[in-house]
């Protein structure tokens, strides 16, 4: 660059003036002194025009710099004023980039090389490598000759694909930081003159303000959005944290009051706008999520009972499934406290049963026992005992208060046998009970039964009954059947005897009677049941038979002989009679009559009912 300092052109002006003025008022003014002085006007004019275009060229470029929004456009524009205000081939923009530690040109006019818009050029190389370390104005006649450069051969080659030779670059300077360089090139040898890069300079400072403002801008825009987003984060936040406050004292209000799951699904509804449910989980269909996220399922309890079922007509966002988690967890504490609610109601039945059958019950504790279970002692009450082979006492009480479930009744334990003491009459379907157990215990339950019409002083007697009648159904090998058979006082005796004692029993004491190969076994059989149901009395036995008298005196007498029966000795005949109502429960069983009056064939592998009872 020409480090000579040029007279500011407003002075050459006023020189220029001066010299006309004293040629205008000499007399002996000469041609070629007035040819002079009219060619230093004409480029006095000229450089003044040069000078307001540069000048309008700056505030047009300042005008636009005002807004930031089109920075890129600032940029192109002004790249193209400095190309047509020096009159150049060629201008471009490179900006400086740390990550890569050089600079990339970033705007162009005049360009014909298609690479040349994305020349990268590092640090200390060529005309931007110059500028940028020097941080002042760099001007070449001739780029490619120039032996001060650092020439390298990427860069050259993209300076010769553009074919130029003369260049003149200015940075780019905003709060003491290099941002950049401008430049101007011709594709011919060139002098550039001080006004020339004046000029560029005024562009480059100007660009400079348009680049720190835009960063500053989109810094400010940056945080302007960050601070939005925030606040509709906070304010979503704030609402869902007021609509999650009402949802707890709405939840906290059911919990307190033990109220129902279906208070908690009417509350799903209203929220979400949704069906929502809580089903038994052995109805509930497996657990199905549709593409949209509209619908939700999940198991309640520790044991899974319940399931809560949700279909929306909308997706489920994030702040709804935490609220369906909220009212799981709503139901599990409800659930909870209704199960220590019924655990307390049992365990206060359990103790009242205890006393009930060893010291009794006064009259405060037979109200208050009302009051707190439902089970009102002053009315007639039957007991049922139940006895399984393999399983304990205590299983099955347990089994019996989830069949049982809040039905008004006692369970606990007796004589080393569970026991359920329900009202008469309240509807106990004793079959279907005989049919629960079975299957929930995995084998034949023994169920017997007993009649108790003054539960205060009768009811030890009675349990006593109803377990000596499931004893007797364990030694007869009928557990887990059900008829209507009754037992007689005297088939007690029995109920510590095992199955094979029975039937060694009976063929004991009928023998013949019973052998298979007597073809008249039967009609004996038949015979002597009638006998002993009419109270010994041939001649209506007879008539219940519809036989001759003699026909059932021969009878009769043949039984005597085969047997040995004395039928004027009484324990003979008790023995007798004994083994006659165990042939009669074991046949019965093989033909069992069912509830509702329906008879079934009992079929091998399957268990049918059987309850003793006694009043």
């Amino acid at each position: 660059m020409n480090k000579s300092v040029s007279v500011p052109l407003a002075q050459t002006e006023m020189k220029l003036a001066e010299r006309l003025d004293r040629l205008v008022n000499n007399a002996n003014l000469g041609v070629e002194d007035a040819r002079a002085a009219l060619l230093d006007a004409k480029a006095a004019l000229r450089a003044q025009d040069g000078r307001q275009s540069v000048l309008a060229a700056l505030y047009q470029t300042a005008t636009e710099i005002i807004d930031v929004h089109v920075v890129g456009q600032v940029l192109e524009a002004a790249v193209s004023r400095a190309k047509a205000l020096l009159k150049a081939d060629l201008g471009y923009l490179a900006l400086y980039d740390a990550e890569s530690r050089g600079t990339r040109v970033t705007a162009t006019v005049g360009s014909i090389s298609p690479d040349f818009g994305s020349l990268h050029v590092p640090l200390g190389i060529g005309m931007g490598g110059r500028v940028s370390q020097m941080r002042e104005p760099f001007v070449t006649t001739d780029y490619l000759a120039d032996e001060r450069l650092v020439h390298l051969p990427r860069v050259d080659e993209g300076i010769r694909s553009e074919g130029i030779r003369g260049m003149v670059g200015v940075p780019l300077i905003a709060r003491h930081q290099f941002l950049g360089a401008l430049f101007v090139a011709d594709r011919t040898v060139r002098r550039y003159t001080d006004e020339d890069v004046s000029c560029l300079q005024g562009l480059a400072a100007l660009i400079a303000v348009a680049l720190e403002n835009a960063r500053l801008f989109e810094r400010e825009d940056a945080a302007l959005k960050r601070t939005q987003v925030a606040y509709r984060s906070l304010n979503a936040r704030l609402v869902a944290s007021e609509r999650e406050a009402s949802l707890h004292r709405r939840l906290v209000a059911v919990v307190g009051r033990n109220g129902s799951l279906e208070e908690l699904a009417g509350i799903v509804e209203k929220e979400l706008g949704a069906t929502a449910h809580f089903v038994p989980t052995a109805d509930a269909p497996p657990i199905e999520y549709t593409d949209d996220g509209a619908r939700y399922s999940a198991r309640v309890g520790v044991e899974a009972v319940w399931t809560l079922r949700v279909d929306a007509s909308a997706p489920l966002t994030g702040t709804d499934r935490r609220l369906l988690e909220r009212i799981v967890q709503s139901a599990e504490t409800l659930l909870l406290r209704k199960d220590l609610n019924e655990i307390e109601r049992v365990w206060r039945g359990t103790i009242a049963l205890q006393n009930l059958l060893t010291d009794g019950l006064t009259s405060a504790q037979v109200e208050a026992l009302k009051a707190e279970t439902g089970v009102d002692l002053l009315r007639p009450f039957r007991v049922v005992a139940f006895k399984a082979a393999g399983v304990l006492p205590e299983k099955i009480v347990s089994l019996l208060r989830s069949v049982f479930g809040t039905q008004a009744c006692l369970i606990g334990q007796y004589s080393k046998t569970a026991l359920t003491l329900v009202a008469e009459g309240q509807g106990v379907d004793l079959a279907h009970l005989q049919e629960s157990l079975n299957t929930l215990a995995g084998e034949p339950v023994a169920i017997g039964t007993a009649l108790c019409r003054e539960p205060l002083s009768r009811s030890r007697q009675s349990a006593l009954n109803a377990v000596h009648s499931a004893e007797m159904i364990m030694a007869l090998g009928q557990a887990g059947a059900f008829s209507d058979i009754s037992i007689p006082p005297e088939m007690l005796l029995l109920r510590n005897a095992e199955p094979e004692d029975i039937e060694a029993y009976i063929g004991a004491a009928l023998g013949p009677l019973i052998d298979p190969r007597n073809r008249s076994a039967g009609d004996l059989i038949a015979t002597l049941r009638a006998y002993f149901d009419t109270g010994l009395n041939a001649m209506k036995a007879s008539a219940e038979l519809g036989i001759h008298y003699k026909t059932m005196a021969q009878r009769l007498e043949r039984i005597s002989k085969l047997i040995g029966l004395d039928f004027r000795e009484s324990r003979q005949v008790l023995h007798v009679q004994i083994a006659i109502l165990l042939l009669g429960f074991r046949k019965r069983s093989q033909h069992v009559s069912g509830p509702f009056g329906l008879n079934h064939d009992p079929v091998d592998g399957e268990t049918s009912t059987r309850v003793f009872e006694d009043d």
